[in-house]
């Protein structure tokens, strides 16, 4: 009886050593599986942090529409403007006009035209800004400190997105009814003025995640998607 239980265990023992590896055919096998799905969930992934990155664009862009119209009817039915700073583009000036800097430092002598020239003399430190000596301190506009702010060389500052793409901001220009391109230095968006349709009051606008401004297809009043078009502003879904 023992001789047979220790030939049961020595039989036993000998299947389960003979299957404590992978053979090399397994261990492919699981290779390829775990290649299979990793091509298969890490796209999907991709595509999702895009769309998350992009929905955050939009939202943000969304709340410097809504600090816009918080300023407009603060200000007696005035938008922020997006020229007339001294070398301020239209970029430098929304986030002047929305949260009034955060680093500036009040100096104990606030000028009589705090500012126009970027310089520490509102006498507010923080957010927010003055128009007049110790008075009433405006802004920041609908959470637009909480939005990623840049420097965009010396003392200049501007919106970015979630691809870290500058927020540029035209105001309408009623005068010679259009978007002005040297409102914001360098190369814009060549399209605004090609839109018939669309005459808002302001644009707030990006790259998007290609680094580059879409183009007008078709009939040019509208953007064309097969060309890649993924900007992403206060105007264009």
């Amino acid at each position: 009886m023992t001789d047979n239980t220790q030939a049961n265990r020595s039989a036993v023992s000998k299947v389960f050593s003979r299957r404590r590896g992978f053979s090399l055919v397994e261990l492919l096998v699981v290779v390829g599986v775990i290649v299979l799905l990793v091509g298969i969930l890490v796209p999907g992934f991709s595509r999702a942090k895009l769309s998350m990155k992009k929905g955050l664009s939009r939202a943000n862009i969304s709340s410097l529409d809504k600090g816009c119209r918080q300023y407009y009817n603060e200000f007696k039915n005035i938008f922020p403007p997006s020229t007339g700073m001294g070398s301020l583009d239209g970029k430098n000036m929304i986030v002047v006009y929305l949260t009034g800097y955060a680093d500036d430092k009040p100096t104990g002598n606030p000028d009589s035209t705090p500012g126009s020239d970027l310089s520490d003399d509102d006498g507010k430190g923080g957010w927010g800004w003055r128009t007049e000596k110790r008075g009433k301190v405006h802004g920041p506009y609908f959470g637009a400190e909480s939005i990623p702010i840049a420097s965009d060389g010396g003392n200049k500052k501007v919106f970015l997105d979630a691809f870290k793409q500058q927020i540029y901001y035209y105001r309408y220009h009623q005068g010679d009814l259009e978007y002005k391109a040297a409102h914001n230095s360098g190369t814009g968006p060549t399209y605004l003025n090609k839109l018939p349709h669309y005459r808002g009051d302001f644009v707030l606008i990006s790259k998007g995640p290609d680094g580059n401004w879409g183009t007008i297809g078709g009939t040019a009043t509208a953007p064309d998607p097969e060309t890649g078009f993924d900007d992403i502003s206060n105007f264009l879904e």
